[in-house]
């Protein structure tokens, strides 16, 4: 990696570095996922979703029916970690005066002593919230099979001034006890939307630093976007 690509600048959103798709084998100049051809151009691909920060991106890189599938499975994924990333200040993929008078009337869910409460983000608590799953199944030898992928919550990590939040709501509401809940409309949030954009971050990585056509993917054509299998990948 490059300078250009240091932990501070991934936050920020400063610069890109962006592939150009110069080491393709011939005949693998199509879409990244499907390898598909067609007369509309390939849009450029996030390779870590933007709304996370990411700023790896691959030009010429997706058809526009794999775009909407991992568009979808990134946005449910992303969407349940809207606390944290407001939190954080990462950037939106969707911005101007409109977006911003949005996100201020954005409201998170407490649940004090009982009683469900919205409040803006500024008063909200986030957790980081770490999730684990088991080995990958393709360790183990399993067969590539539609199943959902399991898991749960590894760890959740508290960020600076969470304590002195809890606090202020206690003191706010008179509550005894704060339960931290999530956003409303409550997100979708499966797991296996995070398995999806995770197979996702590793195919469209590889795509990019060895080239199409010189790796194997084990998920096979048009499923490498929306990839069904991730029990067994991730």
């Amino acid at each position: 990696m490059s300078d250009d690509v240091s932990l501070g600048n991934l936050t920020k959103m400063n610069r890109r570095y962006v592939y150009r798709r110069e080491r393709d084998r011939p005949g693998c100049n199509g879409c990244i996922y499907c390898n598909e051809i067609s007369e509309a151009p390939l849009t450029s691909e996030h390779i870590i979703p933007e709304s996370l920060g990411g700023a790896l991106v691959i030009e010429n890189a997706s058809c526009a029916n794999c775009a909407d599938q991992s568009h979808a499975f990134e946005g449910h994924a992303c969407n349940a970690l809207k606390p944290i990333r407001r939190q954080l200040g990462l950037p939106q993929k969707h911005r101007g005066a409109k977006q911003r008078e949005k996100r201020k009337a954005e409201r998170f869910i407490l649940m004090l002593d009982r009683h469900r409460v919205k409040v803006p983000i500024d008063e909200f608590p986030a957790l980081l919230v770490n999730l684990v799953f088991p080995p990958p199944g393709i360790l183990l030898g399993q067969k590539l099979e539609d199943k959902m992928l399991t898991g749960g919550v590894y760890s959740a990590e508290l960020l600076e001034g969470v304590g002195e939040k809890l606090n202020r709501i206690r003191a706010k509401y008179r509550a005894n006890s704060v339960g931290i809940m999530g956003i409303e409309p409550q997100a979708r949030g499966e797991q296996d939307d995070f398995g999806r954009m995770l197979a996702k971050i590793a195919h469209s990585y590889a795509a990019a630093e060895l080239g199409c056509g010189n790796f194997h993917p084990f998920s096979s054509g048009k499923s490498r976007a929306n990839c069904s299998s991730t029990h067994v990948l991730i």
